[in-house]
Formats: structure tokens, C-alpha cells, sequence
């Protein structure tokens, strides 16, 4: 099983390779997915349980319960994943170009588009910031020039005493 092991992770990745049967010829999925998908569907042989492990399904049933409900669901999942691989071959959907360099292209692809709205942000917040400095440099004057007048004043309530 999957280092990371969600219950229905495998009826998930099985539906989607069935749902990427259906969509158009452009869309296709990673021969590098397809393999990881293989490797986690081989057979793995079951060794009798450790003490340790025995003691921590005791302590987690709920979660035995589930695992052993997915390894008794597993040759069901290898015949379905076959079937979906060879429909998925012969529809010509596996690109073997590696998910490194398709996840560059995307990127590639998109970046314009998000460096433009993140522009976009950063001179609006520009413009909020100058807009909050200017509104605090006229406050911090005529809290001067207050300050001011309030000084001379004083200053001519003591010369007329």
C-alpha cells in the first residue's frame, strides 16, 4: 500500500484514468503517473504481523478495518487498472514525456498570465500605499501647524499677563 494511505485513494486514481479515457484526445496522463500507480497496485506478499503491529491494529481497528477492505479489493483494482491501461494506450493518452518537464511547460505556459495580475495587485497596493502616505504626511503638518498656533498662542497669553 501507499506510504500515505487514504482509503479510496486507489478507486480514485482508477476513476480518473477512466474519466481521462473519456475526455478528448488532448487531454492525457504522465506515463510517470500511470508507472507509480503500477507499483502501488503489484502484489505484495503479506507476512505474518509483527507483535508491534498487532498490538497498534488493536489499538485502531477502525483503520484495519478499512486497509483490509482495500487489500481484499486489490486484485479487483489490478484487473480494472489493466483494462484502463491498455484502453488508455491504445487511445494513445499516456504522454511519456516526464512530469518534470510537463509541469515546466505549464508553468511556461501560465506564468504570463499570473505575473500580469500579480502586477496588477502590486501597483493598486502601490497606489494605497502612496495614497496612505500622502494622507499621513498632511495629517502630521497641520497637526503641526495646530501644534503651532496652539504654542503661539500660549505664547501671547503669557506676554498680555
Amino acid at each position: 500500500m501507499p506510504l500515505m494511505w487514504t482509503p479510496g485513494y486507489l478507486n480514485r486514481a482508477l476513476q480518473l484514468m477512466e474519466n481521462v479515457a473519456l475526455l478528448p484526445e488532448d487531454v492525457k496522463l504522465c506515463k510517470e503517473a500511470v508507472d507509480v500507480l503500477a507499483a502501488i497496485l503489484k502484489p505484495v506478499p503479506v507476512a505474518e504481523p509483527l507483535q508491534e503491529e498487532a498490538k497498534a491494529s488493536e489499538e485502531a481497528p477502525k483503520q484495519g478495518q478499512l486497509e483490509d477492505t482495500e487489500k481484499l479489493r486489490l486484485p479487483e483494482y489490478c484487473d480494472q487498472f489493466k483494462d484502463l491501461h491498455a484502453k488508455l494506450q491504445s487511445l494513445g493518452k499516456v504522454d511519456s514525456t516526464s512530469l518534470l518537464t510537463l509541469t515546466t511547460q505549464l508553468v511556461e505556459e501560465k506564468r504570463p498570465g499570473f505575473e500580469e495580475e500579480d502586477l496588477a495587485k502590486y501597483e493598486q497596493k502601490v497606489k494605497e500605499w502612496q495614497q496612505a502616505y500622502t494622507n499621513l504626511v498632511e495629517r502630521e503638518k497641520q497637526m503641526r501647524e495646530k501644534a503651532q498656533q496652539e504654542r503661539e498662542a500660549r505664547k501671547a497669553a503669557k506676554t498680555s499677563l
